[in-house]
């Protein structure tokens, strides 16, 4: 295909270097006429004015992230929760520069632990930190720089009272092209603005300045570094066209401008994910060893994130985001369907059939943790439906959740009862807490 070098954004060298005045920002706190005192009016009116926003430069350290932060607190809230990379080392966090508080640890998994701040007033947590970049499509490199919040690299759980959030790439970030960053104008700095970075997953992706390579066709754009086999994926985007036209004519129309596909490269033959109207992934298609594994990649690199469109509002930490996958997974296998694509819907359910069989849970775990096999468990039990009760009942199902605002399995099966049907829901309720092993 054509390809062409990214838009570059025009700035002085200079712009890179660490800047210490990011954070020296006044802001006007407003009184109601002459009070000395603010009263609870006041308090209101002064803590809208100062929510808002934490900010953050990014350096890169030795092959690590350097994260400094300033971050808004207000005792009356809920006090925050900072979750970190366990191995993240902690330079400093305090409250308005001088004030050490206490911590206390929780360790939640393998991967991260969380800060418990029990803090005496209002001010700015001051955090430093230096984390590695670890963890599925997180790599830093010479010619790539790839971090989400699956790194860890970033706080989570903040409060939700932080409406907004902006990312500063200072010292180490001169030689790279940032993924949708602007030049801010006090800093010079390139920067990322993000609503509420920290509730949601944040992308930051840099490529080797001079290295990158775009492809656009229709609402779809190909992102890539130079010598990245891409072609035959570039090829391949009328799959995601034909899917995405298909998941508006049987769910809720959504409408989007411009869907970027971003391949890193960096050798991770695993799936892809995708966030608002971006999609991360490691290799491309033709990467796999074998043609039938490159074509079953290809289709549900589309199929399946563009169908986390519709299905992404259950809770991805718990047994719920069987919900997000379930969805997405079937959409995929509908969409087969609907393309004469019978016998590669055959080979994905014999795959998802021999994964389950291997190393599948129950669905719905005794302690809520978040399954390995989310992606199977609920893809079988909607195929044992598809047999039972057939394809009209599974997109009947995934028209209702589709359309709900808030996705959980609860609130899922009580809609099914009341605007489908009992029996269905009964089948799902009924499979939720045993290993489903279904006919293979």
């Amino acid at each position: 295909p054509n390809s062409q070098s990214c838009r570059k954004i025009d700035t002085d060298p200079q712009c890179f270097k660490y800047y210490n005045g990011v954070f020296n920002k006044t802001q006007e706190i407003g009184r109601k006429g002459n009070n000395p005192l603010p009263s609870k009016e006041d308090s209101w009116i002064i803590r809208k004015k100062r929510m808002a926003t934490a900010e953050f430069v990014l350096k890169i350290e030795n092959g690590e992230l350097g994260v400094e932060g300033k971050i808004p607190y207000y005792k009356c809230e809920k006090f925050p929760q900072i979750t970190l990379n366990k191995n993240a080392v902690i330079k400093a966090m305090e409250l308005n520069q001088y004030e050490q508080f206490e911590k206390q640890v929780d360790v939640h998994d393998d991967y991260f632990i969380t800060y418990f701040l029990d803090l005496k007033e209002d001010g700015i947590i001051n955090i430093s930190y230096t984390t590695p970049v670890e963890g599925w499509d997180n790599l830093i490199s010479e010619d790539l720089v790839a971090i989400s919040l699956y790194s860890h690299a970033f706080p989570a759980n903040l409060p939700d009272y932080i409406q907004d959030s902006i990312c500063y790439f200072g010292k180490g970030f001169e030689n790279y092209d940032i993924y949708k960053a602007y030049v801010d104008e006090e800093t010079g700095l390139y920067a990322k603005g993000t609503k509420k970075l920290f509730g949601e997953i944040v992308n930051i992706i840099g490529i080797r300045k001079g290295t990158v390579k775009t492809y656009k066709r229709d609402k779809f754009c190909i992102i890539y570094r130079e010598g990245c086999d891409c072609d035959s994926l570039c090829d391949s985007i009328s799959i995601g066209e034909s899917a995405f036209q298909y998941y508006n004519k049987i769910y809720p129309v959504r409408d989007m401008e411009q869907i970027d596909i971003v391949v890193l490269g960096n050798g991770d033959l695993g799936g892809a994910y995708i966030r608002n109207n971006l999609i991360v992934m490691g290799e491309p298609p033709a990467a796999m060893p074998v043609q039938e594994e490159a074509e079953m990649r290809t289709y549900q690199l589309f199929a399946h994130e563009l169908g986390h469109v519709w299905f992404c509002k259950a809770d991805v930490n718990s047994f719920e985001d069987w919900l997000n996958e379930t969805g997405a997974e079937w959409s995929h296998m509908l969409f087969l369907l609907e393309t004469g694509k019978e016998e590669l819907f055959n080979r994905m359910m014999e795959w998802r059939y021999d994964e389950q069989h291997r190393m599948g849970e129950e669905i719905r775990p005794k302690d809520g943790h978040h399954p390995n096999t989310v992606h199977t468990s609920g893809t079988v039990l909607f195929h044992m439906i598809y047999e039972r009760y057939g394809k009209e009942a599974v997109v009947k199902i995934l028209q209702i959740l589709s359309s709900m605002e808030q996705q959980n399995t609860d609130s899922f099966l009580a809609r099914v009862e009341i605007e489908y049907s009992v029996e269905i829901a009964g089948f799902i309720r009924e499979n939720l807490d045993e290993k489903i092993h279904g006919k293979k």
